[in-house]
């Protein structure tokens, strides 16, 4: 899954505008993640936004950890 700059600051902005409880029940946001996810969205659009070969970025519904145990790492 892939999601492009224009696309993430609309919802950087929404979820920088709801309360912590209704962000847990954002599908696809963990409980604990939803504590976090504000800043992860913004050093996303900031880092995208410095460097404008960075389109997109690709993420997945599942942590680091799985990602690295799926990598054999």
């Amino acid at each position: 899954m892939t999601v492009s700059r224009q696309q993430m600051r609309p919802i950087a902005k929404m979820l920088a505008r709801i309360p912590l409880a209704e962000r847990r029940n954002v599908p696809g946001i963990g409980l604990r993640r939803a504590e976090i996810v504000i800043a992860g969205a913004a050093v996303f659009c900031g880092v995208a936004g410095a460097l404008q070969a960075f389109r997109v970025f690709r993420y997945s519904p599942l942590g680091l950890r799985d990602g690295l145990l799926a990598d054999g790492r």
